[in-house]
């Protein structure tokens, strides 16, 4: 007994026999011919071998018969198999909580969209994950764009010097790039690798879906009608093992991987529900429109606040950025550092009371003073390397940061369909045997 998909107005056995009988419904008279015509070439065969009394001709035929009637055994096992993947599937997402984008196929989510109209649960949670994840590559793509447009104009401010003497000169310069060049340049390797992590994800959902709809019905039904033949039987078998392996063995994986994806996203936002950060995962919002909850990424550059104390924990306390120098130096980190920065006399000149009263020596000694201290003290500044590119490059290699976000799309995107190609190569070369299809495939067993 099926299961009622809402507002589809079919059910789960239609669904699954439906992909397959669609692809033959277009030439049922092919198949019944090509059909009715094996089975009287046997009967004719079978009928010549009595005539002739050859024992060889008759136990040819009857392993032709044995033959057509595994054929239809495989139809029929294919065809409850289907249902029986799309139970699995079910079950897998039965606890799954669509709210958040979480894949399921309760058929809220079915009816949602024209696009998973038809499509067994297995294949629907397959694409489901590889569009979940375009969608995560998409916006921390959009994030890393966003802070780059900023940083990109700061660094390409300048600062124009025109002198005018007896000849005109103009020097420019850009202070600020060299603080913003490796952060940008970081930038820009993430966000050409992340619409790279797109594309394939992107592909990859496209291919499943050409799987469910194009080539799986057509390599099996071509499959099943060429194994009728002695002669392309070898061809028959290996077409409907292609079939089979990548309707079954293929989107299994992704299914896992998908089940897997989005447990971390529900656990990730119930274990944070005001403040949307976890340890695994960095999710800058929940969106309530389906699937389309942003996770593996860090919205926004980390603040202040927070930088400070991640640079206090990686330098042991030793600041290294964002540090207010003036009030270390001058206030009460130090306060001793106006006298020092002008001299030992100062305490002793009083300009309110001495102005006009001051002389030569003593303004010459002042301005040494000042001009050495100055130095003295700029040095000391640099020396805290407030300006160091560290701090510019935390936001990319932090947990959750930049770096971190696409080394989880990475592995997303890439480990489950490594592990799903693998597994189909080698799921069509055992059933290509089983199937009575050829196995010494060159290509084939050399991916193996």
């Amino acid at each position: 007994m099926g299961i009622d998909y809402a507002g589809l107005g079919t059910t789960t056995d239609q669904i699954m026999t439906s992909i397959l009988f669609e692809a033959l419904q277009d030439w049922p008279g092919l198949v019944g011919a090509l059909l009715m015509l094996g089975i009287g070439a046997v009967a004719l065969i079978y009928m010549i071998g009595g005539i002739l009394a050859n024992d060889k001709i008759k136990a040819w035929a009857k392993i032709e018969v044995f033959e057509l009637a595994y054929s239809v055994l495989i139809l029929i096992f294919i065809v409850g198999m289907m249902g029986g993947a799309h139970s699995l599937a079910l079950s897998l997402s039965s606890d799954s909580s669509y709210k958040y984008g979480s894949a399921s196929c309760t058929g809220v989510l079915n009816a949602f969209s024209e696009q998973f109209k038809g499509i067994p649960c297995h294949i629907y949670l397959s694409m489901d994950f590889m569009n979940s994840l375009f969608k995560e590559g998409q916006e921390a793509a959009y994030d890393i764009y966003g802070r780059y447009v900023l940083t990109a104009m700061l660094a390409e401010m300048s600062v124009n010097l025109e002198v005018i003497t007896t000849q005109t000169g103009v020097f420019a310069y850009n202070p600020l790039r060299g603080f913003f060049v490796v952060g940008n340049t970081v930038k820009a390797m993430m966000f050409d690798y992340l619409i790279k992590l797109m594309t394939i994800a992107k592909f990859q959902e496209i291919l499943l879906r050409f799987v469910s709809v194009g080539l799986f019905p057509f390599f099996f039904s071509t499959g099943i009608l060429l194994r009728v033949f002695a002669f392309t039987r070898k061809l028959g078998g290996l077409l409907m093992a292609i079939a089979i392996s990548l309707f079954f063995i293929l989107p299994i994986f992704y299914v896992i991987g998908g089940i897997y994806y989005n447990e971390l996203k529900d656990k990730a936002i119930a274990e944070n529900p005001g403040v949307p950060l976890s340890e695994i995962l960095v999710i800058k919002h929940v969106k309530e429109d389906l699937g389309s909850a942003p996770v593996f990424f860090n919205l926004g550059s980390p603040t202040p606040e927070n930088l400070y104390k991640h640079a206090e924990v990686m330098q042991n306390t030793k600041n290294t950025y964002g540090y207010d120098y003036t009030t270390g130096l001058v206030g009460k980190g130090n306060p001793g550092a106006v006298q020092n920065l002008v001299g030992q006399g100062f305490s002793a000149v009083n300009f309110c009371s001495t102005v006009g009263t001051l002389d030569d020596s003593k303004v010459a000694q002042i301005d040494k003073n000042l001009g050495e201290n100055s130095k003295s003290w700029f040095e000391q500044i640099k020396g805290r390397n407030w300006f160091n590119q560290n701090a510019f490059l935390l936001g990319a290699v932090e947990p959750g940061g930049d770096i971190d976000s696409a080394s989880f799309l990475s592995f997303f995107s890439l480990f489950f369909s490594f592990l799903a190609l693998m597994a189909t190569i080698a799921g069509i070369k055992s059933l290509s045997g089983l199937l009575g299809g050829d196995v010494e495939i060159a290509g084939l067993t050399h991916l193996i």
